[in-house]
């Protein structure tokens, strides 16, 4: 599905406009400057407009009620005016006319020069497909800045992002020539190095294969920002015997389990334990395995029949290899398994809420996560309040950019860091005007 000058087209038609687009780039750099008031207001409008129907649409699209009504209020708010102007001012410090500029007299320098965000032109958005709408949310953070937005859709595209950037172009036209959505295979070598061409930065979501085809592609002149693949867990550290652990802190981490299915950078992958003991672990997977059980009861999900097929073969796998040796067990509930390894090494789960649990002592800790800095993302931290800080600032020398409740993992809030960055200042650049002494 494509979507060019606000028109859905077919793949024929798109290639076309591929063919000249620099022309169409330059006609858009060359009419006025794009205004983040003008983006927010036409925002805002879609937000309103937004009705049960959308809800019954992703119903329709299998996701379950209570995750559809979620993902319905949380787009609503991150769509409207108050939400979008809260983004700025955290994000970019801007005032009340969404723009930063400033004019002053450097220390030690004689003449006054203005300093003021642009946006850094044209961006190429690679999505990825394991979030709902993240190409639209994407392309939405290229307007708030500026910038015309090239995308390519994820092979797994459900659609949806389309129909919403298609009802904003409605809702304002003026965005048309700002939004460009190709379904383009990944394959196709030859059209994602022109498109690239012609782009100030590349945007990539996705896994380190996605990142490392983009940087194939990409252009010399053409600057790459990752926002790559993550690993986010929970660590459980208490003084007393595991049996005193809160049940509400492990329930936090299920229900984010659950909830996600384990598919996103700051879904919990697995759970490490404060101790060396594995008898120890057993004790507490197995508690874990309880409380992770009557979670998934009570948020049901029907998964995809293939993707069901291939994890329950990977399972199965699992189960197999810790029966002939003893460096993993595999403890199996309903529809949920826990599986619980000797080793320390950080890596994606079997998802599908089927976790993995650790021993990793606090001792350890800061050497053990060191060798994963740029891939550590969200930290659920079970532990005594006092202890906390010291643990957040283990945490923080490890390259984790986020530490909050299990529950809270996936959970995003106004003005969030993305992979400890603020991506509309990304999407922008700092001019240096002169202006007189």
């Amino acid at each position: 599905m494509n979507l060019i000058l606000g028109n859905i087209v077919d793949n024929v038609s798109a290639k076309k406009v591929i063919k000249n687009l620099d022309k169409y780039i330059l006609k858009a750099k060359e009419e006025k400057a794009l205004k983040a008031a003008t983006v927010i207001a036409a925002c805002d409008k879609l937000s309103s407009k937004l009705s049960e129907d959308d809800i019954k649409l992703l119903i329709d699209m299998g996701v379950p009620q209570y995750r559809a009504e979620q993902e319905f209020k949380l787009l609503k708010l991150m769509l409207s005016k108050e939400y979008l102007e809260n983004r700025l001012k955290t994000e970019l410090g801007t005032s009340e006319t969404y723009e930063y500029e400033e004019e002053y007299k450097p220390y030690g320098y004689n003449v006054k020069v203005r300093h003021k965000f642009v946006p850094l032109g044209t961006l190429f958005h690679i999505s990825a497909g394991n979030v709902e709408l993240l190409a639209a949310f994407s392309i939405i953070e290229g307007l708030l800045t500026g910038n015309i937005n090239i995308v390519k859709l994820a092979s797994s595209d459900d659609g949806l992002s389309v129909m919403l950037l298609k009802k904003l172009i409605d809702i304002e036209p003026l965005l048309k020539s700002f939004i460009f959505v190709f379904d383009i295979a990944s394959d196709d070598i030859k059209t994602l190095k022109k498109i690239s061409y012609f782009s100030d930065a590349l945007v990539v979501w996705g896994s380190d294969e996605a990142i490392r085809a983009a940087r194939t592609f990409a252009g010399i002149n053409t600057r790459i920002i990752e926002w790559g693949h993550k690993i986010s867990f929970a660590y459980v550290s208490y003084n007393a015997k595991i049996e005193d652990i809160p049940d509400k802190e492990l329930y936090s981490i299920a229900y984010n389990i659950c909830d996600t299915n384990q598919l996103f950078c700051n879904s919990c992958q697995g759970i490490l334990l404060d101790t060396s003991d594995f008898d120890e672990l057993i004790t507490f997977a197995k508690r874990f395995l309880t409380i992770l059980e009557e979670t998934a009861k009570n948020m049901p999900y029907e998964f995809d029949i293939h993707i069901a097929a291939a994890k329950r073969l990977e399972l199965y796998t699992e189960r197999l290899e810790s029966l002939q040796n003893d460096d993993k067990s595999v403890l199996q509930g309903e529809n949920v398994n826990v599986i619980v390894y000797k080793n320390q090494d950080l890596k994606t789960s079997h998802m599908f809420r089927n976790p993995w649990i650790k021993a990793l002592p606090k001792e350890q800790l800061l050497k053990a996560l060191l060798p994963y800095k740029n891939y550590l993302q969200t930290v659920a931290l079970v532990c005594p309040q006092g202890k906390r800080h010291e643990f957040e600032d283990i945490f923080s020398k490890s390259g984790a950019v986020r530490i909050c409740s299990g529950k809270n993992m996936s959970i995003n809030y106004c003005g969030m860091p993305h992979d400890g960055e603020f991506s509309l200042r990304r999407y922008m650049k700092v001019m240096s005007y002169e202006v007189g002494s």
